[in-house]
């Protein structure tokens, strides 16, 4: 197994685990956006940048694959590869990108469904600058219905397509796409095409700025004042590890999200299974003794 360093920190990793799993065994955050287990590797967000010693420019961890190095390359006589996170050069970088997602991006994190669980906002505070430096007016594009439980809030989107690679390699539907380039780039359904397929309301929990949102969560209390306790949903014979959110003081329930279970559903829930709780509502039932 090939010996590495993480910021001084030894450990053996399989060879081919990528730098940003190796880092999360020792519990070391690399920030990232557009990387998720799940899906296929694009290193397109570069927020994952790191130095590896004897490589001539910063590399994305999302990406690079530890391998084991002949005796003659090996670093120090003994490492595999010597990985730096915390080096002024890879800070600068960090804040660089930042800088250059939040353009655009408006500042409208109190009315914001995601706030208090999105990453924009934890790695800004974390990585970012303090003040921006763009003196120029943000380009604002429209709000999209993408289907009958998705909404797209494109002036929050980063263009990590996580999305896009989704529907592309979960779902397998290929409603999404990044329409036009550069600049004008957004994320936006095929022509004729609706973002309709059972497992849509995943994407809302897989994008990492709150961009996409589901209409069921829409303007509801804060996340961090949820019970949050887990269960198994009910809705079919699969399974699925669920979190249910409820809030004790109204005894309602606000919302159900997938927990992670590589043996039944891994990342993801139907989107019938995170509505079955409305038919409770409708329950006549006895709530206290």
């Amino acid at each position: 197994m090939p010996l590495i360093k993480i910021d001084d920190q030894e450990l053996e990793v399989q060879s081919g685990t990528t730098i940003l799993e190796a880092a999360k065994q020792i519990g070391k955050e690399i920030p990232h956006y557009c990387y998720h287990p799940g899906l296929t590797i694009v290193a397109s967000c570069r927020m994952c940048l790191v130095k590896v010693e004897g490589m001539p420019k910063l590399t994305p961890a999302c990406s690079t694959r530890i391998g084991e190095m002949p005796p003659e390359r090996k670093v120090d006589g003994k490492y595999d590869m010597v990985i730096s996170t915390g080096e002024e050069v890879v800070k600068t970088a960090q804040e660089s990108v930042l800088e250059f997602l939040l353009l655009n991006h408006p500042v409208d994190c109190p009315e914001c469904d995601q706030a208090g669980e999105c990453f924009l906002q934890d790695y800004t505070f974390k990585y970012g600058k303090a003040h921006s430096r763009f003196d120029f007016p943000k380009r604002v594009p429209p709000r999209k219905d993408l289907g009958p439980n998705i909404l797209l809030i494109s002036t929050r989107c980063i263009l990590c397509s996580r999305c896009v690679r989704f529907c592309k390699e979960i779902s397998g539907t290929n409603e999404l796409m990044v329409r036009q380039r550069g600049a004008d780039s957004e994320i936006d359904v095929f022509p004729g095409e609706s973002l309709n397929n059972k497992l849509s309301m995943n994407t809302a929990d897989i994008c990492p700025v709150g961009a996409l949102v589901t209409k069921d969560f829409l303007f509801k209390p804060r996340n961090w004042r949820y019970q949050k306790t887990q269960s198994v949903c009910p809705g079919c014979s699969v399974g699925c590890t669920i979190q249910i959110e409820s809030m004790e003081e109204d005894n309602h329930i606000y919302r159900i999200k997938p927990v992670f279970n590589p043996h039944v559903n891994q990342w993801w829930m139907c989107d019938d299974g995170r509505l079955l709780y409305h038919v409770y509502d409708k329950l006549n039932r006895i709530e206290y003794p």
